[in-house]
């Protein structure tokens, strides 16, 4: 006899373009997979034959890869993967601009993304010390202490009496790291975060668009299946006039 959540599954898996996180299918040789970071994606059997039969043509991880252990289902080890669609990216960037810095307050748990800030002196000297690892760019440049500062003095929101500057030259303990952390990305990503109310969320938002907008692009692109955040299709879909499949838990 069937459990509940057997029932559940397979009542999913066999409805038609089932895809809380969001699809995009831009081509038979072009797709993105909205992914809820370190959760794996609940897709319906016909989503996963057309993302597995797109991914022929190429597979693309966002950032160091942090979502292909909850892909491996799908798609395999890292080994099959094309590489880093930030990788490339980069190309057509110069320098190490400070707004991909919000990456460190906008993907892993806070206590996951702490270890890279924590070190015997100040949150600052730890996070220049932890160069592209704060970073959607890890092949750029390391961003300099300057481009640091100015990303914090950036963020910061004087009427809310919250300078990150001031907040970075704590000692850079496990716990003042995490509560950095979290206090930067509860600015950066309020419950209205779609509105960009704050300086921090416009700060990200402007690395965003440059990406999506990159990655909306129809020509120039590399083809394949795209895994990423799923919040990222809102303005792919925008930027390239794509339809989103599903998407309803889109945060």
């Amino acid at each position: 006899m069937k459990t509940y959540n057997e029932f559940i599954r397979e009542n999913i898996m066999s409805q038609k373009n089932y895809a809380p996180q969001g699809v995009i299918i831009c081509s038979d040789k072009r797709a993105f997979l909205g992914m809820d970071h370190g959760k794996k994606p609940k897709l319906s059997d016909d989503l996963i034959a057309k993302l597995k039969d797109i991914s022929k043509h190429g597979l693309w991880y966002e950032g160091d890869g942090g979502d292909i252990p909850y892909t491996e289902h799908l798609f395999g080890p890292k080994r099959n993967y094309s590489g880093g669609f930030d990788d490339i990216l980069l190309k057509s960037i110069k320098g190490h601009p400070p707004e991909f810095i919000s990456a460190l307050f906008s993907n892993d748990p806070p206590e996951k993304m702490a270890k890279h800030i924590v070190g015997n002196g100040t949150i600052l000297e730890a996070m220049y010390a932890a160069g592209n690892q704060i970073s959607s760019l890890k092949k750029a440049p390391r961003p300099t202490k300057e481009t640091i500062k100015d990303f914090l003095k950036s963020i910061s929101n004087p009427s809310r009496g919250l300078n990150f500057l001031e907040m970075a030259d704590e000692k850079a303990t496990m716990e003042n790291a995490e509560n950095f952390i979290k206090t930067v990305a509860k600015e950066m990503w309020p419950s209205n975060w779609e509105s960009y109310p704050n300086p921090a969320g416009k700060v990200a938002k402007k690395a965003n668009d440059n990406r999506d907008k990159w990655l909306a692009s129809k020509s120039g692109r590399p083809n394949g299946v795209y895994v990423i955040g799923a919040g990222h299709l809102i303005s792919i879909s925008k930027f390239g006039g794509y339809k989103i499949i599903g998407g309803e838990l889109i945060k």
